[in-house]
């Protein structure tokens, strides 16, 4: 938060009021590229010890890897970006050397299989 932002604590009304300047609030949740092509990102996981971020994009089809080990401030930096074929992704776990391992559901001939797979 920058220098703009005000507390004021009223004690008689048990109310905090925080006025934040909206001009900061845009710079922390906006990114400078699309990574997703614009798509929304539908999953988010980070790795056990919060090296590192990784994002899913259901629409997309799109897993993307961020660095969130010695950030300045909340700027992610950017590691990869991958594309996936695979149906529904269940769920996503990353390890804090970056590998991803993802449980998908693949649809094939009117039944479901569910694969696991690990790969950097």
């Amino acid at each position: 938060m920058s220098d703009n932002s005000v507390i004021e604590v009223n004690d008689d009304d048990n109310k905090i009021e925080i006025e934040v300047d909206k001009n900061d609030v845009d710079k922390i949740f906006t990114f400078d590229d699309e990574r997703h092509n614009g798509k929304p990102i539908t999953m988010i996981e980070i790795s056990p010890n919060e090296k590192y971020l990784i994002t899913y994009s259901k629409e997309d089809r799109s897993i993307v890897g961020w660095n969130v080990e010695d950030i300045d401030k909340v700027q992610l930096k950017f590691h990869q970006a991958v594309k996936i074929n695979e149906d529904i992704i269940k769920s996503l776990c990353v390890s804090d050397d970056k590998k991803l391992a993802h449980v998908y559901e693949k649809k094939r001939r009117g039944y479901h299989t569910i694969n696991h797979t690990v790969g950097k």
